[in-house]
């Protein structure tokens, strides 16, 4: 459903996965389906509420070399106010015989010009719905899409869903554009509205999951904890330490793990917490200090290599 969601937010001019719309009609070519799905689909994106007036809906079209040109002519100069078009699917558009000895990427290629050059003399914007195939290109997800280069090269800008596990509900948007930078979205489809919604990019998404596994940690709420009763800061070894969590209601963990964990989220510790973790300095009394600053100070990790989380207190953890 996300071309239908897409073309819903450009119709009624609602910002779309983070990117503004300008509000405009939309012609709806739903080329799989009957009035019967689309009026169903429509009460579950829209909550039962009414769809925009500007958004109208064919279920028949021609191909692109039997009448599909002349229907969209007639349907822009018919209602001036429809600048953008989704053909929901491709292959149903496409020619049923092309000249022979013509190769895939000839016939996409040809095709696909034509298309352009209807977008652009009629100034408007064309969403086409396509299927990926059972290709598992990792390097370029834009190889795993049905068909030849032809049809990615020719289009302005691509779109790719990509799900590294059926049926999840998270996936990856790749992006790629004549006009920007490539990019990857982080989207989660949402069961209740049945929509996907935007969760930003992947290197916020990335963040969003460290944050959460440093908060549900029973090693950082120990830490916090401590700090409420000890706001001048505390001087630990890891041993003291995982017999101190169970005082705060904590399940144990071994003290090799403790300091392991500790240093990897040194940085955490500053950027969520403002707390200033300091690591062993000695190989034979191995002590944790952590201070809590104040409001005005902010907490910085110094020139410590905060990704490297080498064990050092394991076996003789102190």
């Amino acid at each position: 459903m996300v071309a239908m969601d897409m073309a819903l937010h450009i119709a009624s001019g609602e910002t779309f996965w983070g990117l503004a719309t300008r509000k405009t009609g939309v012609l709806y070519l739903a080329l799989e389906d009957n009035p019967r799905r689309i009026h169903s689909r429509l009460k579950k994106l829209l909550g039962g509420n009414a769809p925009p007036d500007n958004l109208y809906f064919e279920t028949k079209s021609g191909a692109i070399d039997t009448g599909l040109d002349k229907q969209i002519r007639g349907f822009v100069q018919e209602h001036p106010d429809v600048r953008y078009v989704v053909v929901d699917i491709l292959n149903r558009i496409l020619p049923d015989k092309s000249p022979p000895n013509q190769n895939a990427y000839e016939k996409d290629s040809k095709n696909f010009a034509q298309l352009k050059r209807l977008v652009d003399e009629l100034e408007i914007g064309m969403l086409l719905v396509h299927h990926t195939n059972k290709t598992k290109d990792k390097s370029d997800k834009f190889n795993n899409m049905s068909g030849s280069n032809g049809i990615i090269g020719a289009a302005d800008l691509g779109l790719i869903i990509d799900r590294e596990v059926r049926d999840t509900p998270d996936a990856t948007l790749h992006i790629i554009s004549r006009e920007m930078e490539d990019r990857q979205l982080s989207i989660l489809f949402d069961n209740t509205t049945c929509k996907w919604r935007y969760m930003g990019t992947q290197e916020e998404a990335k963040e969003r999951e460290e944050s959460a596994i440093y908060y549900n940690d029973p090693i950082v709420k120990t830490v916090k904890s401590k700090l409420e009763e000890c706001p001048g800061g505390f001087e630990i070894t890891a041993q003291d330490f995982s017999k101190m969590m169970a005082e705060f209601g904590e399940a144990s963990v071994m003290a090799n793990v403790i300091g392991k964990r500790l240093r990897g989220y040194k940085a955490l510790f500053a950027a969520l917490d403002n707390i200033k973790y300091t690591e062993p300095s000695s190989t034979k009394i191995k002590i944790h200090t952590f201070e809590h600053l104040g409001a005005d100070t902010v907490a910085t990790t110094d020139s410590v290599d905060t990704a490297d989380t080498t064990d050092t207190d394991d076996k003789n953890a102190q």
